[in-house]
């Protein structure tokens, strides 16, 4: 019973050390990729998350186009983030819009 306890408690300790890697994916490509203000690549590009964190805050910034700026929240079973933690999800899509197609969309919005 302790040996599969001591194994137990063992591999929690190496999942939560690990690292997941993420995809990031975005139109129109190529777009610059910033984890935690640095420039990690330009899409499509893999970050590595850390499995002890809850969320990653991901910047994209493509010239002509409006930044956004995204958090990549990892993935919880009963949203304690305890040991019914699932893991990080394996990609990340986005699309970035030009100022024009963003002001467009806020007029209809307000037309609503």
């Amino acid at each position: 019973m302790f040996r599969l306890f001591a194994c137990s408690l063992c591999a929690l300790f190496c999942l939560s050390c690990s690292k997941s890697p993420i995809v990031i994916h975005a139109e129109p490509q190529p777009v610059s990729v910033y984890v935690d203000g640095k420039k990690v690549g330009e899409t499509p590009c893999t970050i590595d998350a850390e499995f002890w964190k809850e969320y990653i805050i991901v910047e994209l910034k493509k010239e002509g186009y409006v930044s956004q700026r995204n958090f990549i929240l990892r993935k919880l079973l009963d949203g304690s983030g305890g040991i019914f933690n699932i893991g990080w999800p394996r990609d990340a899509k986005f699309r970035l819009m030009d100022q024009e197609e963003l002001d467009r969309r806020r007029r209809w919005r307000t037309m609503k």
